[in-house]
């Protein structure tokens, strides 16, 4: 949780920094240059199977090191998250299309119940684990069109922090893990504005990293739908 507190410090921090630069605006109903906002929102994540696994440990008084597993089945969850950013304004002749953002998610999901496939032995049933994501990434924005309805996208690096819980049975015995890794993030999505100041929105989310967890490795590949709100200042 404190990675979550520090990642939640950043974004407090980011916020102060654009608020001041708003407020120190010529006029207040300047529409040039980038506007600052903050979002909220949430959905549900189906997760891809963690591909290319391997495992590093012991199995009935051996140890084994990247062993191949195959791929593991992970169950789909839920993801919540915040964003700030700056957008240009639509009165901008240069910038009104593009705009750069901080995403800050948590996805939980995990691992299903499933024989654990380790190459030349006996597959192992594994019960399922908790496994959950926390993402801070840095989105470069295009609009595709400006408007009261804005479809855009973005894509850019993502710095993904994996949490993969105990594994107990009764031939393996493997305790709390975790990861970080550098990714990528991509999105595309539809903001409506529904006042001055106030817009909603519904968003794809594409995140990728490889995780190199204590025992376990492989590729994660995460799908979301969200949807959300932000406030426009």
């Amino acid at each position: 949780m404190s990675r979550w507190w520090k990642c939640m410090g950043v974004v407090g921090a980011f916020v102060a920094c654009t608020a001041s630069m708003a407020a120190a605006a010529d006029t207040p109903v300047k529409k040039e240059g980038f506007g600052p906002y903050l979002s909220l929102y949430g959905g549900v994540a189906i997760p891809e199977t963690l591909d290319n696994g391997t495992y590093s440990g012991r199995v009935g008084g051996l140890t084994l090191s990247s062993r191949p597993i195959g791929d593991l089945k992970l169950k789909t969850g839920s993801i919540f998250g915040a964003k700030v950013g700056l957008m240009g304004h639509s009165k901008d002749a240069v910038w009104r299309y593009f705009g750069m953002e901080l995403d800050v998610s948590a996805t939980s999901t995990a691992v299903k119940s499933q024989p654990l496939r380790i190459a030349g032995f006996n597959s192992l049933p594994i019960p399922e684990t908790d496994l959950t994501f926390l993402t801070g990434a840095l989105h470069f924005l295009a609009k595709v069109a400006d408007g009261p309805v804005q479809p855009y996208i973005g894509i850019g690096p993502a710095v993904v922090h994996g949490k993969l819980d105990a594994i107990r049975t009764s031939a393996l015995t493997v305790g709390d893990q975790s990861a970080t890794a550098l990714g990528l993030s991509a999105i595309a999505g539809m903001r409506v504005k529904l006042a001055e100041q106030f817009a909603a929105f519904l968003e794809y989310k594409h995140i990728r990293a490889s995780m190199d967890f204590d025992h376990v490795s492989g590729d994660a590949v995460i799908h979301a739908g969200v949807g959300g709100f932000s406030v426009l200042f």
